[in-house]
């Protein structure tokens, strides 16, 4: 009788330990899928960094070359065109929530390393500190989540460079945006100063 009721409470307990394992696999791997994707992100980012300025230094106008038909093909090159996205694409918000509109994108394409890219011009005469275009990348293609902050990350293209979309913002700011009541836009520069994976 006592090896049967010691042997009970040994299965319940196997079964309730296997439970929680099946509970925090998903999550475990979330976050190892999340955290590749932050490394992804940020390489795909120190090479299109280096590649703007490489363009910047070939520019024999740093301001107004940057808006010349001939930058705009270099900018072609730097990311990598291959083909324009014919299927039906969309990113969404990490809030579902539509409110920078700046960061909605109708047009995109993928390059070389199988990245779908976003490019929108938003003023191409801007002055310094203006934001002249903004890029998505969408790090792992047409994978599913297609959403900022998970897959998906932006660059702000100034006349002076480029930067993670937010880099402008308090680190409160970016933490905020960075969560699940926010658009997730600024996970672009919150992951490259640092920040945490927000659960």
């Amino acid at each position: 009788m006592l090896k049967a009721s010691v042997f009970i409470e040994s299965l319940i307990l196997f079964f309730v330990i296997l439970c929680c394992f099946f509970v925090a696999l998903p999550l475990a791997i979330k976050t190892n899928q999340q955290e590749r994707n932050m490394v992804k992100w940020e390489k795909n980012f120190s090479n299109m960094k280096y590649a703007f300025e490489i363009l910047k230094i070939q520019s024999d106008s740093p301001v107004e070359g940057f808006i010349s038909s001939e930058s705009q093909n270099k900018l072609k090159q730097i990311l990598r065109e291959k083909a324009s996205i014919k299927q039906s694409y969309h990113i969404d918000f990490m809030n579902d929530n539509m409110a920078k509109e700046t960061y909605v994108f109708n047009k995109f394409f993928e390059n070389e390393h199988g990245n779908i890219i976003g490019f929108k011009w938003i003023n191409p005469k801007c002055r310094i500190n203006e934001i002249c275009a903004v890029i998505s990348v969408d790090i792992n293609g047409f994978k599913k989540p297609n959403k900022w902050g998970r897959d998906v990350y932006g660059i702000d293209l100034y006349r002076e460079g480029i930067e993670p979309s937010g880099s402008r913002k308090s680190f409160n700011e970016l933490r905020k945006d960075c969560s699940r009541n926010g658009s997730g836009v600024y996970c672009s520069a919150y992951f490259l100063i640092g920040g945490l994976i927000v659960r």
